[in-house]
């Protein structure tokens, strides 16, 4: 019967072992594909908040925009900047934008766990 080794008998630390390194790597290829699925959940169940926030995001461009000089002068100008700041394909752009910030920071959450801390 084998003989677990302990820590001071190993000759090389465990981080060292390929084995281990291989298990780690392994590991980290199926908690990937799980971040993500979970990181794009998450995006998708917060589409709707999200879009509110650009749509109060965007009144707040619209007051910033009416004071330009590029403003048509018969128009109101805070409307006619609301609508064209708020519209779903920015709103959507936003909502890609920041999911993809979201996704990358969750795959580096991921990597930090599996490989450097060895917490998963």
């Amino acid at each position: 019967m084998d003989k677990v080794r302990t820590r001071s008998e190993r000759t090389i630390p465990c981080s060292k072992c390929p084995i281990y390194t291989e298990h780690q790597r392994r590991k980290f290829k199926v908690v990937n594909p799980i971040l993500v699925t979970i990181t794009l959940g998450i995006i998708i169940a917060a589409y709707g908040p999200l879009t509110g926030v650009y749509s109060a995001l965007a009144v707040h461009l619209a007051q910033l925009a009416s004071g330009s000089i590029l403003n048509p002068s018969n128009a109101d100008k805070v409307t006619y900047w609301r609508e064209y700041l708020d519209t779903p394909a920015l709103q959507g752009a936003f909502v890609v934008i920041l999911g993809l910030f979201f996704l990358s920071w969750m795959l580096k959450l991921g990597e930090w766990l599996v490989l450097e801390k060895k917490l998963l």
